[in-house]
């Protein structure tokens, strides 16, 4: 069921949640907790409401996560034990580039952090370091697992 309050059709709680509980706020703290929210829209009924689909994508991305599209319940496992291993890859990713960065700081503690960033980037490609992206083929409708190259752009998004 769609958040209340988002003018979903046959929404009992068109003004929000009666608890009153927030769900960018409650987002945001899973955030802080460290929680990656992955968003499944279940099509096409989640696009019959204008802004729906982009508040879910919205919520997700706050986390981390991301949304998906689902055509068909019986994709739903492989689209959670996707999410799961593409978050482990990532977590494995986020220690190799954070390890890389401090290699580079210890061999050449002179370097500006751009510059840090550069070299450990060029390393890490080298290496053939990549981030795996869970995501939908739209033509048959299944979950799919692509790794996009690893590049200085990607470091932006290390904690240090």
């Amino acid at each position: 069921m769609p958040q209340h309050g988002l003018g979903f059709c046959e929404d009992t709680f068109p003004d929000g949640c009666p608890c009153g509980v927030d769900p960018v706020i409650t987002v945001h703290a899973m955030r802080d907790k460290g929680i990656v929210l992955y968003t499944i829209g279940c099509e096409p009924l989640i696009g019959q409401t204008a802004g729906t689909r982009e508040f879910f994508k919205g919520l997700a991305d706050i986390t981390g996560g991301r949304y998906l599209s689902l055509h068909d319940a019986k994709l739903l496992p492989a689209i959670i034990v996707g999410g799961a291993e593409e978050e482990a890859a990532l977590q494995r990713l986020n220690a190799a580039v954070e390890e890389e960065i401090q290699n580079v700081r210890s061999a050449a503690p002179g370097l500006r952090d751009e510059e840090v960033f550069q070299v450990a980037a060029d390393n890490c490609a080298k290496k053939n370091l990549v981030a795996p992206q869970l995501e939908m083929d739209m033509q048959q409708h299944i979950p799919m697992s692509r790794c996009q190259p690893f590049t200085v752009f990607s470091l932006k998004y290390v904690e240090l």
